[in-house]
């Protein structure tokens, strides 16, 4: 991946509020080109995943495409991905990049409850998972990017040994 000098990085546990913080951020840093009141703002149209794209899905002969910031330098990416996984260049202080890291983390438990009721909703699984098992899957690590605990920790030590490049955020101080 081939990073712009300004990239943000929206990174969540799956189940965090991905969707809600893509609008938020997108909203924010295209404020001048779509101001809320804006009838024709592109997030009455589009899906907040089609305008910061999941890093994850996105295919690698599209990222010098994806423009969704009025910022021409700077590009907006969602992802899941653990500290430990993301290309050292983003966190990196000796690069030249100005790239910044958003990291929201949701409670644990709200995040669990909202993937098992997520997984039986029936289009990901052939067969409903009981409420044991997924908490099984989940506390090992299988269900997602690894364990979430491991990706907040990491994200949160980073954020204290690198503020200047990674925000740490609570979900729930978001929502009062």
């Amino acid at each position: 991946m081939k990073l712009a000098k300004n990239d943000i990085f929206l990174v969540t546990a799956p189940k965090s509020g991905t969707t809600w913080f893509s609008s938020i951020l997108y909203a924010l840093m295209n404020r001048e080109a779509h101001p809320p009141q804006d009838t024709h703002h592109p997030l009455l149209n589009k899906a907040p995943g089609d305008l910061v794209p999941l890093i994850e899905l996105l295919d690698p002969s599209k990222y010098d495409l994806v423009c969704n910031s009025s910022g021409s330098s700077t590009r907006i990416f969602a992802s899941h991905i653990p500290l430990a996984s993301l290309p050292k260049s983003i966190t990196d202080n000796a690069t030249s990049s100005n790239c910044k890291v958003v990291y929201v983390c949701r409670d644990i438990k709200d995040i669990f409850v909202s993937l098992f009721h997520f997984l039986n909703k029936g289009k990901y699984l052939r067969s409903p998972i009981s409420f044991e098992h997924t908490f099984d899957l989940y506390c090992k690590g299988y269900l997602g990017p690894g364990p979430v605990w491991d990706q907040i920790l990491g994200y949160w030590k980073e954020s204290l040994e690198n503020p200047q490049k990674v925000l740490f955020m609570k979900y729930e101080d978001m929502k009062n």
